[in-house]
């Protein structure tokens, strides 16, 4: 693997190493909940007793507040350099955890999702930004990073499901809180990293008027529909009376399927640029969920969940690149990926919508129609950026 930092970052050495393996620790931070969200919301049903609606709304907290995260960073509106950011942000995310052991009423859950959806908005923008900013290829970092990412968590999808059978919502919360705190020493790698100036680098007011604004409504119809999927794809698993074991096994093989995707994004980052590989991911996603949500058989689940991951592991690295090249400061890769994670998350509630008025099935063929959407609109957005934004700004700067 060969990667370079970017020389445009103050105190950061020429040694990658600790900047990525600390990046990689506060994006997986950040992710947690996200990467853990099927296991919630099946906690929330089971052990808590709660609606699948309310479960959702407790999910939508959760990505809400990480949404406003992200917003505080991107904006610079917590003055903090970057590794204040990201600790800041770990110690909300642990402090939450910890505190939905001690009681169930849903005001208190809905406060500490709150909470730490907060924390892991400031982690992840921190981390968009570091990965934005500070390395020079941001595609195929970013794929390496996910790639790196998705083997730690190939073993957490394994044992969840059997960790929750035997030890019920504290058992879950407390992996969550001890992962945490394993990668509190690796944030300390990173080095102190403040941005350079950026009120010239971020022209929102220009972005916005060049085509922001649809790829933003686009990237929320789709993640909140691919959200959906994701969220109630345990559900999908019990529906055909799997046991804890086999969906733990699937779980964790996604991820490694996850791996693979995030290595060939770094591969054809480099070769086919960004348009290509879009469209090449959406068209069969969106029949993978059609697959997975009307699965019949271990079969049809077990390829439904592996092909899902692979398609999201490979579509979020050029989310980050399409940030990166309208702002090399990293801010608008950070408001990409918040509203794509705030959106996936926000999902949580339309699928919960979807079950208990129309049916598990139907929640599927939403995340699809969506995909297809997408395809139809993000070609000629993607574009835009390309010959208008890049050319303004890359005429500025001469």
């Amino acid at each position: 693997m060969s990667l370079s930092v970017a020389p445009t970052h103050g105190s950061v050495s020429n040694n990658v190493a600790a900047p990525f393996l600390a990046t990689t620790a506060i994006k997986l931070l950040s992710i947690i909940g996200l990467l853990m969200m099927p296991f919630q919301v099946s906690i929330l049903m089971d052990f808590y007793e709660l609606s699948a609606q309310k479960s959702g709304v407790l999910a939508t907290v959760e990505t809400t507040c990480l949404g406003f995260g992200v917003l505080l960073v991107a904006f610079n509106l917590i003055r903090l350099d970057l590794k204040k950011m990201a600790l800041l942000g770990f110690s909300l995310a642990l402090l939450a955890n910890l505190l939905m052991l001690l009681r169930n009423e849903y005001e208190w859950l809905f406060a500490c999702r709150a909470i730490a959806g907060l924390g892991y908005g400031l982690a992840n923008a921190t981390a968009s930004r570091l990965i934005a900013s500070l390395f020079k290829e941001t595609e195929k970092v970013a794929g390496y990073l996910y790639a790196l990412i998705y083997l730690i968590t190939t073993a957490l999808y394994y044992l969840s499901p059997t960790l929750i059978q035997w030890s019920g919502s504290a058992g879950f919360y407390l992996l969550i809180a001890g992962i945490l705190t394993l990668l509190f020493p690796l944030i300390l790698l990173l080095p102190s990293v403040t941005s350079k100036e950026e009120s010239r680098s971020f022209e929102l007011a220009l972005l916005l008027q060049r085509g922001l604004p649809v790829f933003f409504a686009i990237e929320i119809i789709l993640m909140m529909g691919l959200g959906a999927s994701w969220s109630f794809s345990e559900r999908f698993a019990k529906s055909i009376e799997l046991g804890a074991d086999k969906i733990g096994l699937y779980y964790a093989l996604s991820s490694a399927s996850q791996f693979l995707g995030a290595l060939l994004a770094a591969w054809v980052a480099v070769r086919f640029g960004k348009l290509v590989p879009l469209i090449a991911c959406l068209l069969p996603w969106g029949a993978i969920c059609i697959i997975l949500s009307h699965a019949e058989t271990e079969a049809a689940f077990a390829f439904g969940i592996l092909a899902y991951q692979f398609m999201l592991a490979f579509f979020i690295p050029y989310l980050l690149g399409i940030g990166a090249r309208l702002d090399p400061s990293g801010r608008i890769a950070a408001v990409i990926i918040g509203v794509q994670i705030f959106s996936f998350g926000a999902g949580s509630s339309l699928g919960g919508f979807i079950n208990d008025h129309f049916g598990l099935n139907h929640i599927g063929t939403v995340a699809a129609f969506a995909c297809f959407l997408a395809v139809a609109v993000l070609p000629f957005v993607v574009r835009n950026f390309d010959t208008q934004n890049m050319h303004h700004l890359e005429s500025r700067n001469m």
